[in-house]
């Protein structure tokens, strides 16, 4: 987040927008061909919302940061099933713990 912000603040006068999507776990091909069984059945389990996201569903939060019509700069969205972000920390206790800390993926937008 910290990167987003600054580069924001470092591109604001060349009036690019520099925002970041910071996905939760995400249902894609590669979570039941890279994980055990046993680990697909639980992926994403303990999120608010008991599932993982589907691509269609934070789809939207990138075509919105990514709209050059915009006054908004330096955020960071966090399409993750209900997981609060900078609350209370606790511990990675699954895979799906794991993928909500990876880093926001940068969202750039040239405004003309």
């Amino acid at each position: 987040m910290a990167f987003t912000r600054s580069l924001s603040l470092a591109l604001v006068d060349r009036r690019i927008l520099v925002n970041a999507v910071a996905p939760g776990p995400v249902w894609t091909p590669l979570i039941p061909s890279t994980l055990d069984p046993e680990k697909v059945a639980y992926f994403s389990a303990d999120t608010p919302m008991h599932r993982p996201g589907q691509p269609d569903e934070i789809a939207h939060g990138y075509v919105f940061l990514a709209c050059a019509d915009s006054y908004i700069s330096g955020q960071v969205l966090h399409p993750n099933g209900g997981e609060i972000i900078n609350g209370e920390k606790r511990p990675c206790r699954t895979f799906a713990d794991a993928v909500i800390r990876l880093a926001p993926i940068p969202v750039l937008a040239r405004r003309e």
